[in-house]
C-alpha cells in the first residue's frame, strides 16, 4: 500500500485515500504520514498477525499470477 500511495504522489492528484478492508492500527497511522487519508473497515487490536486470518477464504497467489495480472493491466488507464 505504500508503495501504491508513493506512486500515486508522482501523477500530483488532489489528496489520496487509502482504502482497506482491514489494517492494524499502527498502520494506518503509519499510512497517514504518506496519504491524506486512511479509511479501513475493521482496526481492529490487538491484531491477530496475519490478514488471512480476518477472512473465511484467503488463497494465496502465485508470482506468475501477479506477473500476469500486471501484465494485463499495462497500458491500461482507468
Amino acid at each position: 500500500m505504500r508503495a501504491a500511495v508513493r506512486s500515486l504522489h508522482r501523477e500530483l492528484p488532489s489528496g489520496i485515500v487509502a482504502v482497506a478492508p482491514i489494517a492494524p492500527r499502527e498502520v494506518v497511522e503509519y499510512l497517514l504520514k504518506e496519504a491524506d487519508d486512511v479509511v479501513v473497515l475493521d482496526d481492529t487490536e490487538p491484531f491477530l498477525g496475519a490478514i488471512g486470518a480476518y477472512y473465511k477464504s484467503f488463497p494465496q497467489v502465485t508470482d506468475e499470477e501477479v506477473v500476469r495480472i500486471l501484465a494485463g493491466q499495462r497500458g491500461k488507464s482507468g
